[in-house]
């Protein structure tokens, strides 16, 4: 009796002589369809083609993850909100036929949730009503936003997921500078990922005290970003682009845990870094800071740099006097580009 079960160039003539399957993996398929699997927990399905996915799941009452990637025919029914003990669903797909629809919200067991493409928020009247408090983790790629996206209704529906321990959005052209207004309703985040932005003023006055990773892209950052970040007790990996300022300060109490930090498109001439700051800073990547002539000689400070990574920056030369005494001191450094 066969309760878990993988098939890449079998046929679906198998498939009938297994209904008591609780795991089905499948990939390259050139068509897939299924029987009625009411035991089935786990359906995962790669760069394959699927006939009919209304009638793939409509048996699948127990249906723990859905993943399906790079899959062609997808159109999710509104009867996927019957699927009342799905927790994770992950469509990291080409565009989805159809728009996701608002029934998936209404699963009461929804935990994990990993969208590329094919969403659009639920009207704010609906919103209300759905079960998205009990959320996880929320990752979306918008690529790219549709022109009649309701900016608006989505930071109402995003306001609302209020347990949240992980969120990605990535939105092209830029994302709307007012989702850095949400986190303020996110206590749990642990990690952040914004893809990307145009132009921020300044960073939001606090972001969780829980966050553990930070990743924040934009094309403009106007305000020195470290004031605000360093303050964030439990953050151990932070990545930032953008920051167009001359100057940049980190204070001598900043970053109390931060082990690796990678800066890229900075247009820093001079990085002030204060003794004891970064007591944890073991891997340091800079990314074409093409303004930085020099290496800050506060490096030399850091108790626990292990490897410094320079991508894109041809200016600093292998005679730049901290570059030399960073290697002495065994940090490994690596340059590319």
């Amino acid at each position: 009796m066969s309760y878990r079960f993988s098939y890449q160039t079998l046929n679906d003539q198998i498939l009938p002589a297994t209904p008591n399957a609780r795991s089905l993996l499948g990939f390259k398929l050139s068509s897939v369809s299924l029987p009625k699997l009411r035991f089935l927990r786990v359906l995962c399905v790669e760069n394959s083609a699927l006939k009919d996915f209304s009638s793939l799941i409509g048996g699948c009452i127990h249906l723990r993850l859905l993943r399906l990637r790079n899959c062609e025919g997808v159109a999710l029914p509104s009867s996927i909100g019957k699927l009342l003990y799905l927790q994770t669903i992950e469509l990291w797909n080409r565009p989805l036929d159809t728009q996701v629809p608002n029934s998936l919200w209404d699963i009461p067991t929804l935990r994990h949730v990993y969208l590329r493409n094919g969403f659009s928020p639920p009207p704010p009247a609906r919103s209300v009503r759905l079960q998205t408090k009990e959320l996880q983790s929320f990752v979306l790629h918008l690529h790219p936003v549709v022109t009649d996206f309701r900016c608006h209704d989505m930071m109402i529906f995003l306001g609302q997921m209020n347990q949240l321990t992980t969120f990605s959005l990535s939105m092209h052209p830029n994302i709307p500078a007012e989702v850095l207004n949400i986190f303020a309703n996110m206590p749990h985040l642990v990690d952040i990922s914004l893809h990307q932005f145009d132009v921020l003023d300044k960073m939001p006055a606090e972001f969780p005290q829980s966050v553990r990773r930070l990743v924040l892209v934009a094309h403009v950052i106007k305000e020195d970003p470290m004031p605000v970040l360093e303050k964030l007790p439990r953050l151990v990996v932070l990545e930032l682009s953008g920051y167009k300022g001359l100057t940049m300060c980190c204070s001598s109490q900043g970053f109390p845990r931060l082990q690796k930090l990678r800066l890229g498109s900075f247009s820093i001439q001079e990085w002030r870094m204060e003794e004891g700051t970064m007591p944890k800073l073991f891997h340091l990547t800079l990314w074409d800071c093409e303004k930085m002539g020099k290496l800050p000689v506060g490096l030399l400070h850091l108790p626990s740099l292990g490897r410094l990574e320079l991508i894109y920056m041809p200016q600093i030369s292998e005679d730049d006097i901290t570059l030399k005494e960073l290697q002495q001191k065994g940090c490994e450094v690596e340059t590319r580009g």
